[in-house]
């Protein structure tokens, strides 16, 4: 195991702040790492190593899961219009994950043909107020159902379609029984 040496003879209250500082480091590679991951998937260097996607090959090199490497991508992508965030996460006032829920959401409106477009200051706002992450994703849906009620709607239109497909087919290694 890796510990400072005085790791044992702390209280468990500066245990909890050595993790925070911890976090926020690992934070900070978390966005030097998303900045290099747009780069790398903006190239198309992952078809001569021989991968379907840049998300394969990244994350098979990083041994990540796809989520994570996906999460990593977009936020690199999204930087450019998300940089007042950025900057609030190295400040230390919002984690990595809120900058991904962040560039999730605004990716989603970007993309959007029917999005109303999006406003920054008003998910950092909600972003350092929210107690946890799970209320602040809640609300980052919201917005998105506001500012693009019929990309919302198409969106929760077909992933109901996609599971009702799911359902209905037995898939290619399971049959129907009676």
């Amino acid at each position: 195991m890796i510990a400072a040496p005085d790791a044992c003879e702390l209280t468990i209250e500066e245990k909890v702040e050595r993790l925070a500082e911890l976090r926020r480091g690992l934070d900070v590679a978390e966005l030097v790492f998303s900045r290099q991951a747009a780069e790398v998937a903006r190239s198309s260097e992952f078809e001569k190593q021989g991968y379907r996607s840049p998300l394969d090959w990244i994350k098979k090199e990083t041994k990540m899961k796809t989520g994570a490497a996906a999460d990593a991508i977009c936020v690199g992508e999204q930087l450019d219009v998300v940089d007042r965030s950025a900057d609030a996460m190295f400040q230390g006032e919002i984690g990595f994950a809120h900058l991904v829920e962040i560039a999730r959401t605004v990716e989603k409106l970007r993309e959007s043909p029917t999005s109303r477009g999006f406003d920054e200051a008003v998910l950092l706002k909600r972003a350092r107020a929210e107690e946890s992450l799970t209320a602040f994703r809640n609300f980052c849906l919201k917005y998105c159902h506001a500012m693009d009620p019929e990309g919302y709607v198409e969106e929760e239109l077909s992933g109901l379609d996609a599971r009702s497909a799911s359902s209905r087919s037995p898939g290619p290694a399971m049959g129907w029984s009676s």
